[in-house]
Parts: C-alpha cells; structure tokens; sequence
C-alpha cells in the first residue's frame, strides 16, 4: 500500500456521522495493523498515526481485529484498550473488514461527541467494509476498496433523501452535490428530458463558470445528448479539445469528463 497515498474519503464517515476516521489495513509483512486513508485528522495527528503501526492485538483496533466484531464506545477516555491519538476522540466505532474468516483491517470511526454512534446504522457499516475487504482480496487495490465505499456510501445517501425530501425539483440540486461529491470532481450537471422534445434540459449545474440550468442538448448532440441515445457511458479526456463537446465556453478551465445515463429500472 502507498505509505503517502492521499485518499479522497473514508465515505463510511458519512454514514455514521463521524467527526474523523480511517482505514486500518494489515500489512502481513509486518504483522501490524497501518492507519491509512485519513479524514479529519490534523496534520500532525496523521502522521503520528501513521508514523505508529499497532499490534494485532493493540487498541480497539486490536480488539475488533481479533473477536472479528464491531466495537463501540461511548467514550473512550473510560476505556482502558483505547489508543489515544487524537486528544478531541471521545466516541468510538470499529468495524472489522473481513473476508470469509479472515478480517484484513478494520474502518475506524471517531467523534468528538460523547455516545456518538449510539443510532449508527451497523448494518450498513458493516455492508460497507465486507465490500471493502472483497475489493482488498480481489486487487490488492487499496483505492478500489475506497472507491467501492464512496459507491455504497453514495447510494444510502441518495436513499436518504429521496424519503426525506418531498419536493423533486429541491432534491435534485442535492443528487448532484452528493455525486460531486464522492466522485471529487470539480463540477457536474444533471440533465432531465425537456418532456417529449427530442433533447435534454440542465436541471442543475454546480462548479461551472457560468449559470447552466436551462442550457438544452438536443439527442444525439455533445456527450449528454449522446449518452441519451446510447445508453451508456462516455468519457472526454479533455473537455477543451474533444470535437463533442457543445457549449466549450461553459466548461472553461475543466478538462477531464465523465456522462452517465439516468435510467428506471425497467429501461
């Protein structure tokens, strides 16, 4: 595993409601458990984690590791396993990522609050890392497990609040920002058929240099358009140069693209 790597998130902080966490990942040359992929930490506190393997049996690290079940503190200052690295930790969460019988390191989620993950949905946690310790065993891949996490994890928060918001037209600027979001892209657009007109209509837009609700994309035309015909996904290397591309102007500055199509589960 890159010791330096810069992950984008550890998306299973979304879910519980984390202040920070990380990945734990054994390292089988060394029989240690290495504290990777980590998100809210300060500067400082990073590297004296990861600067500090724990033992397989150190830590609630260590303990999650070894029975290969969640643990949960309320407040880790009454626990006499608790590791101390981060002096603002007060709740604790750890989920073992495992394989079969083999557990290949733990999620590990911190708060500063007191009783913190009480409500957490363990379930889905523990859904999360089973597909993180199956993208570990499958690639070796540490960022194909991340990547799996940000995929499960976006889709619990979509469900989320499509049962928590009623108004279609207020909930699809919030799609957007969660998909911007776990992808780490810059910028995105959502387009939506503009009724039974053969085009596509912006419906939200985040990140661009000029306002994009509204812009039309006739079938067939620029990637969307394409995409719309096709079915499936197409991807622009870069934005500036790609023949089409319609309204370059809009994506001044961006390079890299990616347009997915929006479908219902029966087609």
């Amino acid at each position: 595993l890159p010791r330096d790597c810069d992950p984008r998130e550890v998306s299973a902080m979304h879910v519980a409601g984390a202040t920070h966490g990380c990945m734990v990942v054994l390292d089988e040359a060394t029989n240690r458990l290495l504290m990777r992929a980590l998100r809210g930490f300060s500067a400082e506190e990073a590297r004296t984690s990861r600067e500090r393997p724990l033992g397989l049996d150190a830590g609630l690290n260590g303990l999650a590791f070894q029975t290969q079940r969640v643990v949960s503190v309320d407040d880790v200052r009454a626990s006499a396993e608790y590791v101390d690295y981060v002096s603002s930790t007060r709740a604790e969460l750890v989920i073992p990522m495992r394989r079969g019988k083999k557990v290949l390191g733990n999620i590990d989620l911190q708060s500063s609050r007191v009783g913190a993950f009480h409500d957490a949905n363990l379930d889905l946690l523990t859904a999360l890392a089973d597909q993180a310790a199956v993208a570990l065993e499958n690639a070796g891949s540490f960022r194909q497990a991340e990547q799996q996490l940000a995929e499960m994890s976006l889709l619990f928060q979509v469900t989320q609040l499509v049962q928590s918001v009623q108004d279609v037209q207020a909930l699809l600027p919030l799609i957007l920002d969660q998909v911007i979001q776990v992808m780490g892209a810059r910028a995105g657009t959502l387009f939506l058929r503009a009724g039974d007109a053969p085009r596509l209509r912006t419906v939200a837009a985040r990140g661009y240099p000029a306002a994009g609700e509204g812009m039309m994309v006739p079938f067939g035309e620029g990637l969307a358009g394409r995409v719309m015909l096709s079915g499936k996904p197409e991807t622009s290397p870069d934005l500036s140069t790609d023949p089409r591309i319609l309204y370059r102007d809009f994506f001044a500055g961006l390079r890299a693209g990616i347009c997915v199509p929006l479908a219902t589960a029966d087609g």
